[in-house]
């Protein structure tokens, strides 16, 4: 008898991350899901062949309801922390949708590989989350906060070459990955927390949250003053992944040979667009 497979680590707590995104539900869902929705929503426009049935999932997906239900005939409501039960459902997807969320997933080849077997043949995922890169000057500031004691403050993040391997690993044929990242220039650091929260993209790591005490938080104000350009604010980047992929069909073309691209990847990686935002 085969051992079985070993249990995948819980880095992330499906409860926890739940209540964050039900409290951002409640209060609209802020810039940051809103952005993604829309960023989303036109990529999915750019889908000029038929598609009737949805399933859409994660943090921003109340954000991007109203432009699928002009679009799709029917639009499921999806649970990417319980990706059996959507892979149980009976009738196979034309597309799924997946809007933002991955970068707090555990399993996330696992949850790939389902969406691939709810979708038909020829059947398409897309999806969007903030990865690699985001969020550089939080990080120095929760490490100075901390001092000698670093602690787990901010999740991992998936770069935007580790997405195209991990489209493939899922079964993905024609799998297709660019970043755009943006700026948005903060008043104060309360206000990255605010735009965190609001998008339900604050820490459900595994394990107790710990607070920061009088002194770790003096510490980090300190560090964000010290960054302050001319104008008094502080300049904090995000990078939007983007992700497409394929359910396998016989009638797709076959990928080009191997050398045969004319672009390199690290060019094909660049933003198209430099933007800027100022914050409170």
């Amino acid at each position: 008898m085969a051992d079985p497979a070993p249990a995948i680590p819980e880095i992330f707590d499906s409860g926890r991350r739940a209540q964050r995104r039900a409290r951002a539900e409640r209060i609209g869902g802020g810039f940051l899901a809103r952005l993604l929705a829309d960023e989303l929503s036109e990529r999915i426009a750019d889908i000029d062949r038929p598609l009737s049935r949805a399933l859409v999932m994660g943090g921003a997906a109340p954000q991007l309801r109203p432009a699928l239900e002009t679009r799709f005939t029917e639009v499921v409501q999806g649970d990417d922390a319980s990706p059996n039960e959507f892979a149980k459902d009976a009738l196979p997807f034309d597309i799924v949708l997946w809007a933002g969320g991955l970068e707090s997933t555990s399993d996330v080849p696992g949850v790939l590989a389902r969406c691939r077997k709810a979708l038909r043949p020829d059947g398409v995922i897309v999806g969007a989350f903030y990865g690699g890169g985001s969020l550089a000057t939080l990080r120095s500031v929760m490490r100075a906060a901390d001092g000698d004691a670093p602690r787990q403050r901010l999740h991992p993040q998936v770069e935007v070459r580790s997405m195209g391997d991990l489209l493939q690993r899922a079964g993905f044929a024609m799998p297709v990955v660019d970043a755009d990242g943006f700026t948005l220039r903060y008043q104060r650091l309360l206000a990255i927390a605010s735009d965190l929260r609001t998008a339900a993209l604050t820490n459900v790591l595994s394990g107790s949250v710990a607070p920061l005490g009088k002194a770790e938080f003096a510490r980090a104000l300190a560090t964000f003053d010290a960054l302050r350009g001319a104008d008094g604010r502080v300049d904090e980047r995000f990078t939007l992944i983007h992700f497409t992929g394929w359910a396998p069909d016989p009638c797709q073309p076959r990928p080009a040979a191997r050398g045969s691209g004319t672009v390199s990847l690290a060019d094909a990686l660049q933003s198209p667009r430099a933007r800027t935002w100022t914050k409170g």
